[in-house]
């Protein structure tokens, strides 16, 4: 029984520290928060802006931009949540929300873009990333200028 439970506990322990994928355990369990709530939208919104040092996958994106046609979908829910990814203090995860939505301005519905303009929403990054590395100060004042630029075409 208890090498049974002992493995079990080590196969679950490995899921969730990612396997070697790159995703931090954070992401991990976020994304099991939202398999377990039943929210695909919100779980997919959050493995396409992991810390992972990747882009963000065409599989996640894909069902994003599909979703944006949906039309039981609550756009203001859907975009707010996007929006506040790119407010998180991971200055990987503010990049690839910040990409998610360039590409669900360029690919997705017209709905999204409507939204984001009629809302004014504010593509803001925060003040400062933690963990600041040189990388991070340097992503820093691009992720800045990159949310400035969307924020102007969504007007």
């Amino acid at each position: 029984f208890c090498s049974v439970f002992g493995e079990m506990a080590g196969r679950a322990v490995r899921r969730l520290a990612g396997n070697g994928t790159g995703q931090s355990f954070v992401d991990r369990v976020t994304s099991m928060k939202h398999s377990l709530s039943g929210s695909l939208i919100a779980k997919t919104i959050c493995k396409a802006t992991t810390e992972e040092m990747n882009a963000p996958k065409r599989k996640h994106l894909s069902i994003l931009v599909n979703c944006t046609y949906e039309p039981r979908l609550s756009m203001p829910e859907f975009a707010n949540y996007i929006i506040g990814r790119s407010h998180n203090s991971s200055w990987v995860v503010s990049f690839k929300a910040l990409i998610t939505i360039h590409h669900l301005m360029n690919c997705g519905s017209e709905r999204f873009s409507q939204y984001l303009a009629s809302n004014n929403c504010q593509l803001a990054v925060p003040r400062s990333f933690e963990k600041s590395s040189s990388q991070a100060a340097s992503m820093f004042a691009f992720i800045r200028h990159y949310a400035r630029y969307l924020d102007a075409r969504c007007t």
